[in-house]
């Protein structure tokens, strides 16, 4: 997507930026803050022009992202709900119509011109006395044509394959982890899990503390709760430290060359 918005970055920088922010989601509310890292990655390492560009790349993979997330997460809440009766999983249901509707939204204002206007005029009326001076609609415009671009260059369906590779790789760790403790569960239901879990981790506290926890308690053994989340939270938030210090001086060296 770099390429097709005019982006100079390699490969490696991208995964490495990736990598790294992991570290600050795991630290910043809701699972949300990493889109920074990649954001400046993008505009300095990569040497955008504007800011727009990397908001455009962000933005389409935030949406990718929730929703190949948040779907198997609102269906298997559904069927719990439906034919189990266990109605502790309308939280998660909650936590995937919030996320979906939210986004949809988010994409109508992008994309449909009287969406659009009637947000700015809710946006202008509610910051009315505040002293600032709004003016968003050339700015959504052209962040609209950019997205449009990544999609027209045929760039949509790879960002939709790495959103659910990234998801499977992240679930095979709830897999792992399962069999390593003598739990004999199938992968299919480790990603159905991992959607759950990550549907909770909308709240906002670092990293998401508490609700994926819940999450995770409402399909897997709390022992496996217990080991997955050492795992993944504290051991790879250490790891993908190191890959942002990797990252920032990176950055330097490219500065002081």
């Amino acid at each position: 997507m770099a390429k097709v918005a005019d982006i100079n970055i390699d490969i490696t920088t991208c995964i490495i930026s990736r990598i790294a922010s992991q570290a600050v989601s795991n630290i910043a509310p809701s699972f949300m803050g990493g889109e920074v890292v990649r954001l400046a990655t993008l505009k300095y390492i990569g040497g955008s022009r504007d800011l727009l560009r990397p908001m455009a790349i962000i933005l389409l993979e935030i949406i990718l992202d929730v929703t190949v997330t948040n779907i198997p997460s609102l269906l298997i809440s559904a069927y719990f709900i439906i034919f189990k009766r266990n109605f502790i999983f309308l939280l998660p249901l909650a936590a995937s119509l919030y996320l979906l509707l939210s986004w949809l939204l988010s994409t109508l204002v992008l994309f449909k011109s009287n969406f659009r206007r009637h947000f700015l005029k809710l946006l202008i009326k509610f910051t009315k006395g505040m002293g600032l001076n709004i003016n968003l609609e050339d700015s959504i415009r052209d962040l609209k044509s950019i997205i449009q671009a990544l999609i027209l260059g045929r760039r949509l369906i790879p960002a939709l394959a790495l959103s659910i590779l990234i998801l499977l790789l992240r679930s095979l760790t709830i897999y792992i982890t399962c069999n390593m403790l003598g739990y004999n569960v199938d992968f299919i239901y480790s990603l159905l899990a991992y959607c759950i879990t990550l549907s909770l981790g909308v709240i906002p506290t670092p990293g998401g503390a508490g609700g994926i926890e819940l999450g995770a308690s409402l399909m897997l053994k709390p022992e496996v709760v217990i080991v997955w989340r050492a795992i993944t939270y504290y051991i790879i938030t250490a790891i993908s430290l190191l890959f942002l210090i990797v990252l920032v001086l990176r950055y330097h060296l490219e500065v002081e060359g």
